[in-house]
């Protein structure tokens, strides 16, 4: 009678705990998905617009195509940071 009861009392716990595990599996997919992929779909349009204003101010008035790089130190000069593009 003794190790039935343990029996029943080790296969309850084992329930608990993977029922537990699984709610918080769920839980942190949950905020993986919400936070860390909402996350970086902002950030992917925020460089997606600043590629885009980068191509337009790429072509000057009189039309000479200026570089990525001059592009970058005017705006670093504007903004007093450093801008850097890395190939």
């Amino acid at each position: 009678m003794n190790k039935s009861y343990h029996r029943k009392l080790f296969a309850a716990f084992l329930a608990t705990i993977l029922v537990l595990l699984v709610l918080l599996s769920g839980l942190g997919y949950f905020q993986f998905t919400t936070y860390y992929l909402h996350n970086l779909e902002s950030r992917l349009a925020k460089e997606a617009y600043l590629t885009a204003d980068m191509a337009r101010y790429r072509t000057q008035a009189d039309g000479v195509k200026r570089s990525y790089q001059d592009i970058c130190l005017t705006a670093a000069r504007d903004a007093l940071t450093r801008v850097t593009i890395i190939d």
